[in-house]
C-alpha cells in the first residue's frame, strides 16, 4: 500500500481547554468536514460518525440551520453520505485518512461494528470498506480480517451482488422548513428531470467521442441535484450542452489535444464555471481531427452566464 504525507490528529485536542478558548470559526463546510473526520463524535472505525444532526449542532456550538447549510455544502460535494433517521453519518474518505496500521487494528473493531446502527447505509460502508481493502493491499490478510471482523449478516449479500437500487435514495437533501428565518423547505425544492437531461445529453454527443450516459444515481445524483438547484431550468441545460458541443477542446477535436470532456467533468462547479466563462471556447487557428457538427452554425450563449 502506498502511503502519503499526513498528520496525525488527536481526537481530544477538540476538547482541550487551551484550544477550546481559542476563537471558534463562524459555520462552514471545511470546517465542518474537518471536525466529522477527527472530531470527538467519530468511532474507531474511520469515516464514522453514529449521531443526529441535533447532537452535531450542540457539540459545534452552531444553530440547527447554519449547521445544515454547513453540511449542505459537504452533501454537494459528493464527500458525505448520510441517514438522520438512523443518525447515521460516513465520510467516504475516512479510511482513506485514517488507514489501519495492522490487521490488529481491524480486529479492534469488533465491538464498535455491533454499535453502528443497522440500515440501508450500514451495508454501504461494508461494501465500500472491504473493496477498500482488496484494492489498498497486496496481500489477502487485510480483507479476510475485516470479513471476519465485521462480516457477519454482511458478506453473504456482498457475495450475492447488491442490486443496483440497494443504495437509492440515500442523501435525501434535507434543508430546513421555510420559515421566518426564510430557508426554504424540501417539499418546494425542485424534482430535478434526471431522465430528461440523461436523453438530451446523449441525445447531443451521440456522434461525438463525448461518452454517453447510462445511469444517473449514487453520486453522479448528489452531483446533479446539486447543479439543478442552481439551474432549474431544461433549456438552461440545453444551452449548456450546446456550449460543450461546439467546443473543439472538449469534444476532443484538436489534433494536438487528446482530451475528451465527460458527463460528470462538466458538471463539477469549478469546471462549469470554466465552461461558461468561455475558458474552452475555439480559437483561432487550431487544428482540428474530426466534424465539427457545430462549425457552420451561431449560437448565443449569453443567457448561460
Amino acid at each position: 500500500m502506498s502511503t502519503g504525507i499526513y498528520r496525525k490528529v488527536h481526537v481530544s485536542m477538540w476538547r482541550r481547554g487551551s484550544f477550546t478558548q481559542l476563537s471558534a470559526p463562524e459555520p462552514n463546510g471545511q470546517f465542518l468536514w474537518l471536525w466529522l473526520l477527527t472530531g470527538p463524535l467519530t468511532m474507531p472505525i474511520p469515516g464514522i460518525i453514529p449521531a443526529g444532526k441535533a447532537a452535531i449542532a450542540e457539540e459545534l456550538g452552531w444553530k440547527q440551520k447554519d449547521f445544515l447549510t454547513a453540511f449542505q455544502e459537504i452533501v454537494d460535494e459528493g464527500m458525505i453520505y448520510y441517514s438522520w433517521d438512523d443518525r447515521l453519518l460516513w465520510l467516504p474518505q475516512g479510511l482513506e485518512h485514517n488507514p489501519p496500521e495492522s490487521t490488529n487494528v481491524i480486529r479492534s473493531w469488533a465491538s464498535h461494528w455491533q454499535l453502528v446502527p443497522e440500515c440501508t447505509l450500514k451495508h454501504l460502508i461494508y461494501k465500500n470498506y472491504r473493496e477498500y481493502f482488496e484494492q489498498a493491499y497486496e496481500t489477502d490478510a487485510w480483507v479476510a480480517r475485516f470479513v471476519q471482523t465485521c462480516g457477519r449478516n454482511f458478506e453473504h449479500l456482498y457475495q450475492e451482488g447488491y442490486p443496483d437500487q440497494s443504495f437509492d435514495g440515500l442523501n435525501v437533501c434535507e434543508t430546513p422548513k421555510k420559515d421566518e428565518e426564510g430557508t426554504q423547505s424540501k417539499d418546494t425544492m425542485p424534482q430535478v428531470p434526471y431522465d430528461d437531461l440523461m436523453d438530451m445529453w446523449n441525445e447531443r454527443f451521440d456522434k461525438t467521442k463525448v461518452p454517453n450516459i447510462e445511469v444517473i444515481r449514487h453520486t453522479r445524483q448528489k452531483h446533479v441535484s446539486a447543479r439543478w438547484k442552481e439551474y432549474p431550468d431544461l433549456d438552461w441545460w440545453e444551452g449548456y450542452f450546446e456550449k460543450i458541443l461546439a467546443s473543439d477542446f472538449l469534444c476532443g477535436r484538436l489534433a494536438d489535444r487528446d482530451f475528451v470532456c465527460s458527463f460528470d467533468w462538466v458538471i463539477k462547479p469549478s469546471n462549469l464555471l470554466k465552461v461558461l466563462e468561455g475558458n474552452y471556447d475555439n480559437k483561432p487557428n487550431r487544428k482540428t481531427k474530426g466534424y465539427n457538427p457545430l462549425a457552420e452554425e451561431t449560437s448565443d450563449f449569453d443567457h448561460l452566464r
